[in-house]
């Protein structure tokens, strides 16, 4: 069966239209880097971070290191909402991050307690707004790291002035 959800968020475009192959476990193996990772890769074509799409992972061995296949919808949230768990290790829940942003929002919880879909294609429509809402979330963490360094490389240089 074919799933197509209006509106969702583009690193999902590239994903299959197939219910069958977005249910395919998504986490096979033991490593992102030689694995399962690659193996998302070729499924979906996504080749660089969901959520800041600066890091490309198959372009530098540096950016190649961060790589992590993260749960869309994190599996505390999915177990207390009962969602099958096949949907929750699905394809379709996998995104490729880059260890900074897997980092920055790795411990989501919901502000408000979505209610439990009902179909597969009630549980995209709950991915792609958890999606989203990581994303921006992620952007804001960013945004106040990136803060936190520039004052910590002015006061960094007015030490080093003084010595």
């Amino acid at each position: 069966m074919s799933v197509l959800i209006d509106n969702q968020p583009s690193v999902f475009n590239s994903y299959p239209a197939l219910e069958s192959e977005l249910l395919q476990p998504a986490w096979k193996g033991s490593n992102c880097r030689h694995e399962y990772g690659w193996d998302h890769i070729r499924l979906t074509k996504q080749d660089r971070c969901a959520y800041c799409e600066k890091v490309y992972f198959l372009k530098e061995l540096k950016d190649w290191f961060t790589m992590a296949l993260d749960h869309v919808i994190p599996v505390s949230v999915c177990k207390s909402l009962e969602i099958d768990m096949t949907w929750c290790r699905s394809t379709a829940n996998a995104v490729l991050a880059c260890s900074t942003c897997n980092t920055l929002c790795n411990r989501y919880v919901p502000l408000t307690l979505p209610q439990k879909p009902e179909s597969f294609q009630e549980f995209l429509k709950l991915r792609n707004a958890i999606f989203l809402e990581r994303k921006r979330l992620i952007q804001d963490a960013q945004s106040r790291e990136e803060k936190v360094f520039r004052e910590q490389q002015i006061k960094f240089a007015a030490l080093k002035a003084t010595h």
